[in-house]
C-alpha cells in the first residue's frame, strides 16, 4: 500500500506559477471541519476563550492510507531534497504547502517564506534526529490539523532536549489543532507573532541521567518574543524527577496571553521568568514536581480564574 502512495505522490505535485510552492494535494476529505471553522491568523490582543481540546480530539484524524508518502529521493517534491544519509526532507523553497502527506523522517526548512504543513503526518526517525526543524530567521510556520510523532522503534539521544518543533532563530508561528509527541519538548518558539492553540502536547520522550538528561517542555518561548498567544492547549508531560521541566516555560523578557490552557506535569506546570503576561481561564492537572506556578519578575496585566482541577483558586 505505501508503495502504491508513493506512486501517487509523483504525479499529484503541482507547482504554482507564482513564487515556488509546492502543493501536494492527498488526504481525505473526511474531515468535516471547513476554512470557516479555522481561526483567522491574525492574534486578538483579548485574551481568548474556551475549554481546552479534549485528548485526541486533534491531528491527522482521517485514515492514514489515504496520505501520500515521502521517504526518499523519489517521493521528495520539487522544491526539496531527500537528505538519504540522515533520512529527512530539506525544504529549500521559500514557499511551500504540504497538505495531505506522510512524511517519514524529519521536516527541515531552510526557505525564508512559509512552510505551511496541514492535514498530514510527520514521523521523526527512520534516521532522522528531528520532526520539524526551522532554520532561517524570520521564516514562518503555519501547521494544523497534523499528527507530529517519533518512531518508537527508533533510538533517540537524549542530548539537551530536541523539540518535535525545534527553531534555529526568531520564527512567526501559527500552530492550530495538531497532535505532538513522542520528543523530549513538544514546541520551541522565539520571534514575533506566535499563535500557538488547541494543540494536544503529551508523551515526551524521558531519556537520559545526570548532565546528559533531557529536560522537558510542553511549550518552551525563548526570551524576547511578543505578541504571543498559547490557548485551550492540553499539555500532559508528566513530572520526573531530574527531567521534568514546564508545561508552559517562557524564559526570558517576553509578552503575551495564557488562556484557557489544561497543564499538567514538569516541574513547575507553568514557569515564566520576566516579561508581561495576561494568565487567565487555566486549569492546573494534579501533576508537577514542585509547584503549579512559578512566577518572576513578571508584570501581570491579568491573573483570573486559573484553578486547579477541584475549581480552587490557583494564585501567582
Amino acid at each position: 500500500m505505501i508503495d502504491a502512495r508513493r506512486a501517487v505522490a509523483a504525479t499529484i505535485v503541482a507547482v504554482a506559477t507564482v513564487g515556488t510552492v509546492v502543493l501536494l494535494s492527498g488526504g481525505s476529505s473526511d474531515d468535516p471541519r471547513t476554512d470557516g471553522d479555522r481561526p483567522p491568523a491574525t492574534i486578538s490582543r483579548e485574551p481568548a476563550t474556551g475549554s481546552p481540546v479534549a485528548a485526541a480530539s486533534v491531528g491527522y484524524l482521517g485514515n492514514e492510507d489515504d496520505l501520500l508518502v515521502i521517504d526518499g529521493p523519489e517521493s521528495a517534491p520539487a522544491g526539496t531534497v531527500w537528505e538519504q544519509g540522515s533520512g529527512y526532507l530539506r525544504i529549500n523553497a521559500d514557499d511551500i504547502v504540504l497538505d495531505g502527506v506522510y512524511v517519514i523522517g524529519g521536516v527541515d526548512f531552510y526557505g525564508s517564506g512559509t512552510l505551511t504543513i496541514r492535514n498530514s503526518i510527520i514521523e521523526g526517525g527512520n534516521g532522522s534526529w528531528m520532526t520539524i526543524m526551522l532554520r532561517d530567521t524570520g521564516n514562518r510556520l503555519e501547521l494544523s490539523d497534523s499528527t507530529l510523532r517519533w518512531n518508537p522503534s527508533q533510538e533517540q539521544k537524549p542530548g539537551s532536549g530536541p523539540g518535535s518543533i525545534q527553531v534555529t532563530g526568531r520564527h512567526s508561528m501559527r500552530i492550530v489543532r495538531n497532535d505532538i509527541s513522542g520528543m523530549p519538548d513538544g514546541i520551541q518558539a522565539s520571534g514575533d507573532d506566535i499563535v500557538i492553540t488547541d494543540n494536544w502536547i503529551h508523551d515526551p520522550a524521558v531519556l537520559g541521567t545526570g548532565p546528559e538528561s533531557t529536560h522537558n517542555d510542553g511549550i518552551q518561548l525563548y526570551e524576547g518574543s511578543s505578541n504571543v498567544q498559547f490557548a485551550r492547549n492540553r499539555i500532559e508531560i508528566g513530572s520526573v524527577e531530574g527531567h521534568s521541566n514546564g508545561a508552559i516555560f517562557i524564559a526570558g523578557a517576553s509578552s503575551g496571553i495564557v488562556s484557557d490552557n489544561y497543564l499538567d506535569g514538569g516541574g513547575y506546570s507553568l514557569r515564566i521568568s520576566d516579561g508581561s503576561w495576561s494568565v487567565t481561564g487555566n486549569e492546573f492537572g494534579p501533576n508537577h514536581l514542585f509547584s503549579q506556578v512559578a512566577i518572576e519578575n513578571v508584570e501581570l496585566s491579568q491573573w483570573k480564574d486559573n484553578t486547579d482541577t477541584n475549581t480552587v483558586e490557583v494564585q501567582p
